[in-house]
């Protein structure tokens, strides 16, 4: 009963000021976009658009009086720029708009054309350290900008509030999501004043999300988990807090469908609770994140999924490639696949379609940091603020971690196959962007060494026969401020890398 009690006072303090939200979007595809917000007052639900700010001449939404409004645009070009305006009365050839309010749609499925994607977690706290990580990020991009904004929960603090969406979220990143769709996860904090099972609550009223696939994927009947695709990859969003994590749950037996329908060359799965951490949690002691690891990511690894991305915990983790660590508690020994640092200028890219994948924890977002960093499965780990930035090319993907300081303390890269980005100089596609940028980590060229070695198939990336080996307690991890020189030889099944490679021929259609 005084559960009962305590989740009603937090829905009547969830609307207990609520204030204006500015336009947002949602649910972007290669031929829609969804323009969300909310108004002090109600006004017409209407959006004009077009393709100048000054002329908005397309009119799109209901026109109803009110104060939450979300409006589908239709009808649209696939990687084309649109301007928007919001709660107009009518739409015509003179009506003009904030040349802010803006979105590009995503490119065809399928395309292979670089993209960019901004990944943050654990924000909410509205406060300097936030606001630090945003303008971090914004400097690193520069002209550049985030085609996507993934967040991995714990978006609002400290209980997911209204009120505290508007402090924690719309408000620090509101000229980001102007321009920006954002694809989240629910966080615990969230999960106190929200309720999966009736998607109910200040998360569920922030978010428009595809449960009926309208993105891509398969139909999850939920927003509490969903899919969506966007050029040549396809990313899978879970929920870690408060649905059923059971092998023969429904969100597991959707993920087995809908990874089983997935042709794209890249795949990304994101949730809040991470499978492997020693940062502010402990992944081997709590139940969500050892059930997320014993029962989803056997899922997700047969299936071949390339990058598992989650917050919760107040760090910056990243592993090495590694496939099979499912037992509690997680050792490293028979599970690194590649125990390089993963890097073009170190020793080289990690091939994930060769039966491996990365884990990255970016829990760092703006609430405190901290932990012990030492888990076996870490390439590296900091407890310091930031954010990362994964960057998109054909067959490369670059992960890079952005300090709030301004620092890029860690990168890692993935092929496929060993081939390299797709977009050549000089040579265009219907889909092709402004092309590639050498001062951006994931447009750089592969180095000859790269190229060598991926010819070779090497990818173990070492010789468990000259691998120095475990020291003593080590975690074999780098962390901010030390090395620890621990390396493990691979020792991954003939069954699990075939039923991978398989799996990576038909997604890429061979």
């Amino acid at each position: 009963m005084r559960a009962l009690v305590f989740f009603a006072v937090l829905l009547t303090a969830s609307f207990a000021g609520a204030q204006a939200r500015i336009p947002y979007l949602q649910r972007g595809t290669s031929t829609s976009m969804h323009v969300v917000w909310r108004s002090a007052a109600a006004e017409p639900t209407r959006v004009c658009w077009g393709t100048s700010a000054s002329s908005l001449g397309n009119a799109a939404g209901s026109g109803a009086s009110e104060i939450d409004h979300d409006v589908e645009i239709t009808g649209l070009t696939p990687r084309s720029a649109y301007f928007y305006a919001t709660a107009r009365a009518s739409c015509t050839a003179a009506t003009s708009g904030d040349a802010r309010d803006t979105f590009t749609t995503s490119p065809s499925p399928g395309a292979r054309v670089p993209f960019r994607l901004w990944v943050v977690g654990d924000s909410g706290t509205g406060d300097a350290a936030e606001r630090g990580v945003r303008d971090a990020m914004l400097a690193y991009v520069g002209a550049h900008a985030p085609d996507l904004m993934l967040h991995m929960g714990d978006i609002a603090y400290t209980s997911g509030t209204t009120a505290q969406f508007d402090s924690g979220f719309f408000g620090p990143y509101a000229d980001i999501l102007r321009h920006t769709p954002s694809w989240p996860t629910l966080g615990n904090h969230e999960g106190i004043s929200s309720r999966s099972s009736t998607q109910t609550g200040p998360y569920y009223e922030a978010y428009s999300l595809p449960a009926d696939a309208s993105a891509g994927g398969v139909p999850s009947g939920t927003e509490a988990y969903y899919s969506f695709d966007y050029a040549n990859a396809h990313f899978v969003v879970l929920n870690s807090q408060d649905v059923s994590r059971s092998p023969a749950g429904a969100m597991l037996t959707w993920l087995e469908s809908d990874l089983s329908a997935n042709i794209a060359d890249w795949t990304v799965a994101y949730f809040h609770h991470p499978a492997y951490t020693h940062g502010t949690h402990d992944s081997d002691t709590e139940t969500q994140l050892v059930e997320m690891r014993e029962n989803a990511l056997p899922i997700l690894e047969a299936h071949g999924v390339d990058v598992v991305l989650a917050g919760h915990s107040h760090a910056y983790e990243r592993s090495h490639l590694v496939q099979g660590a499912f037992d509690t508690p997680t050792t490293a020994a028979g599970h690194v696949v590649d125990p390089g640092d993963g890097q073009l200028d170190g020793d080289g890219a990690y091939h994930s379609g060769a039966g491996g994948t990365l884990y990255v924890v970016a829990g760092h977002g703006g609430a405190s940091t901290g932990g012990t960093l030492d888990h076996p499965l870490m390439f590296f780990s900091e407890a310091q603020h930031g954010s990362c930035i994964v960057d998109v090319d054909g067959d490369t993907l670059t992960l890079t971690n952005v300090r709030t300081d301004g620092m890029t303390t860690d990168h890692v890269t993935l092929t496929h196959a060993g081939v390299g980005p797709t977009m050549d100089a000089g040579v265009a596609s219907p889909d092709a962007g402004p092309g590639l940028d050498a001062s951006r980590p994931g447009d750089a060229a592969l180095d000859d060494a790269a190229l060598a070695r991926d010819a070779a198939g090497d990818a173990a990336g070492a010789d468990a026969t000259t691998a120095p080996p475990p020291a003593s307690g080590g975690c074999g991890c780098r962390t901010s401020g030390g090395l620890a020189s621990a390396w493990y030889a691979p020792a991954i099944g003939l069954g699990i890398l075939a039923l991978v490679a398989s799996r990576r021929a038909r997604r890429r259609g061979l």
